[in-house]
């Protein structure tokens, strides 16, 4: 795009310069053109040229619109694509850890939350709210329950999540994006 941006604005440039000379040197030999009536004659030259970079100066504005269409349509594509296949990692790395460290059932009698259907804690809860657990996967989601994501075998809460998170997902991402569009200006035009 910007290759194809710097031919036209090339041909735009030259188009103008040609119009500029045909109006200098019509005006600093006006007396030789009005003595021979070529006054059409040098509009009309001037005028095309004029037409010449009306011509390129629409091509620049139809180059850059797709251009720049082309880029955000596959800036949006990579977002959706991305957060899809990231909400997919999000999800199994949850699952697989449910299956890796099962929940005890009953659950303990110390930790009274941490079932399916039970009331989500504060500390797993920044939302706020009255929230329960939709699925064990959930309930191996919260530190609490000492299962799946944030297994301990000790009583202790846990604060670091072994499990792909929303936030590895985003990281990843905008590193990625930001790391290839640092690449793409740094190609030589």
């Amino acid at each position: 795009m910007a290759k194809t941006l710097g031919e036209i604005v090339t041909g735009q440039l030259e188009s103008y310069a040609a119009a500029g000379a045909i109006a200098e040197e019509s005006f600093s030999l006006i007396r030789t053109v009005t003595a021979f009536g070529l006054q059409k004659e040098r509009i009309r030259r001037y005028e095309v040229e004029l037409e010449a970079a009306a011509q390129k100066t629409t091509r620049q504005g139809f180059t850059t619109g797709v251009g720049f269409g082309s880029v955000m349509f596959f800036y949006f594509c990579s977002y959706a694509i991305a957060f899809w296949v990231g909400a997919l990692l999000v999800v199994n790395a949850k699952n697989d850890a449910e299956v890796k460290y099962p929940m005890p059932v009953p659950p303990p009698s110390d930790v009274p939350f941490c079932f399916v259907g039970g009331p989500v804690p504060d500390p797993c809860n920044p939302q706020g709210g009255n929230r329960t657990f939709n699925t064990a996967a959930d309930v191996c989601g919260c530190a609490f329950c000492r299962c799946g994501c944030y297994y301990s075998p000790t009583t202790e809460f846990v604060t670091t999540s072994s499990c792909t998170s929303g936030g590895d997902i985003v990281l990843t991402f905008f590193s990625v994006l930001i790391g290839s569009f640092a690449i793409g200006q740094a190609a030589p035009r």
